[in-house]
């Protein structure tokens, strides 16, 4: 009897300790660099000084991190169970992904944490895919030809300045 009450009470414990939790969906994704995500926040907390932290890391294929791209943070506007709450986030105009996304990537590392920056809760996105616009001032459509037209098996292109 002892035991099932020591267990029972434990557990409690371990329940009003861990309880705090955070869930995101942050859209688009993909997003263009210099536009902005909107981020929406389910969360769990029953300490009106928590924080949450919104960090765009940059980290390798083996999720070691490389750089912090943008980093906010804010006091829980509200405590209690499943609260939410909106940010507007710009993705900085300079970033550019990667040229090979198998070595490094971008992803959202949204966390709360207690007024002492102790972790209670995380959230992940992986991998948050950012797009640079690509362009050329000038181009000569009547230059190229693609051939044959409708195509089975081997489209040809041809120019004249290759």
């Amino acid at each position: 009897m002892k035991t099932t009450l020591l267990t029972f009470l434990s557990l409690i414990i371990l329940m009003a300790t861990y309880g705090q939790s955070i869930s995101a969906v942050i859209t688009p994704n993909p997003v263009a660099a210099g536009n902005d995500v909107t981020i929406d926040i389910t969360f769990t907390s029953s300490v009106s000084t928590d924080i949450i932290q919104l960090n765009l890391e940059r980290v390798d294929a083996g999720y070691v991190y490389v750089s912090t791209v943008d980093y906010q943070e804010y006091v829980v506007p509200s405590t209690g169970t499943d609260q939410t709450v909106q940010y507007t986030v710009t993705i900085p105009s300079d970033l550019t992904p990667s040229s090979d996304i198998s070595t490094d990537f971008y992803y959202y590392k949204i966390e709360l944490r207690d007024s002492g920056y102790k972790w209670k809760a995380g959230y992940y996105e992986d991998p948050l895919t950012v797009d640079s616009a690509l362009s050329i001032s000038d181009f000569n459509s009547e230059a190229i030809s693609l051939f044959p037209n409708p195509v089975e098996n081997i489209l040809n292109v041809t120019s004249e300045s290759l």
